[in-house]
């Protein structure tokens, strides 16, 4: 059981322990790797990939579930804790992206974003998934197939995007 009381004495209001709540679980999901000066971009593609998808797992993940709620009803506390906890390591890997692929911020920006929507698709469409590629579910849970062809095809899609757009710095 838990004292109420002190919970609030604590946290001050409700949004604070949301808050607190999040930044715990942003800290403990969100390990996103560093590239290295002399990384392969490819190698760091794919490890990012890997990360991501890790990170979201099947979409039972509480940080998910939250991420979820925050699209439907925003409370701008998310975007807090992504600028604390997140914001300087996805800097260093959008600036990582650019540089290696010749591509501008922006453009390096958007297939971040584009690797965590398709992996956050692919969670959350799972009735959908199920029923057009049920090899894809092994019960309620991505089957190790369906991780292996997600990583693959994220990951190659991504790698397409940044070499297609490269020396492209608008």
């Amino acid at each position: 059981h838990v004292n109420i009381a002190s919970v609030n004495y604590h946290f001050r209001s409700k949004n604070d322990l949301y808050k607190a709540v999040i930044d715990m679980l942003m800290c403990q999901k969100t390990q996103m790797p560093i590239p290295t000066e002399k990384e392969n971009p490819e190698q760091f593609t794919l490890k990012f990939v890997q990360t991501i998808i890790g990170a979201i797992g099947n979409g039972e993940d509480p940080l998910m579930r939250i991420f979820a709620n925050e699209q439907i009803a925003p409370t701008g506390i998310l975007v807090e804790s992504f600028r604390a906890n997140v914001f300087e390591k996805h800097q260093c890997m959008t600036s990582f992206f650019a540089k290696s692929f010749s591509v501008s911020i922006e453009k390096a920006n958007i297939i971040v974003f584009s690797i965590i929507g398709s992996v956050l698709h692919f969670i959350r469409s799972r009735d959908l998934v199920r029923m057009s590629m049920p090899d894809f579910y092994d019960g309620e849970r991505l089957s190790q197939k369906a991780i292996d062809v997600l990583t693959h095809e994220i990951t190659r899609n991504a790698i397409s995007s940044l070499k297609e757009c490269g020396g492209d710095r608008e």
